[in-house]
C-alpha cells in the first residue's frame, strides 16, 4: 500500500551540506520545496552541495515557487545546504510499505 511520507531539514552551519534524511529511506517519489520562512538560497544535489557565498555546487532552490522532484530513490542520498543558517526545505514522499 502506498503512503505519504513528509520531513523537513534544515542546515545548521553554511557550507556544511545535511540529508534529508540521515537514515535509508526507499521512496516511490519526493518532492521538495524551499522552507516559506526562508530569506536566502537552499541547493539541493548530493554530498558535494554547497551554498555559501564563496562556492557554489547543486541546483539552487531561488523561491519558495520551486520545486526539486524525484523518483525512485532513497532521502538519504539527497543533500541541501543553505546560503542562511536554520534555513533548509519540506519535503513530502510517498513511499510503499509492502502490504
Amino acid at each position: 500500500m502506498r503512503q505519504f511520507r513528509s520531513g523537513r531539514a534544515t542546515v545548521d552551519t553554511v557550507g556544511s551540506p545535511v540529508q534529508l534524511q540521515e537514515e535509508p529511506l526507499k521512496v516511490l517519489s519526493v518532492h521538495v520545496f524551499p522552507l516559506s520562512s526562508n530569506t536566502g538560497v537552499v541547493a539541493i544535489g548530493g554530498p558535494e552541495t554547497r551554498q555559501a557565498s564563496t562556492e557554489e555546487a547543486g541546483l539552487p532552490l531561488l523561491n519558495k515557487l520551486h520545486e526539486f522532484s524525484e523518483i525512485d530513490t532513497d532521502l538519504s542520498v539527497i543533500w541541501i545546504d543553505a546560503a542562511v543558517a536554520g534555513e533548509g526545505v519540506r519535503w513530502l514522499a510517498v513511499i510503499d510499505d509492502g502490504s
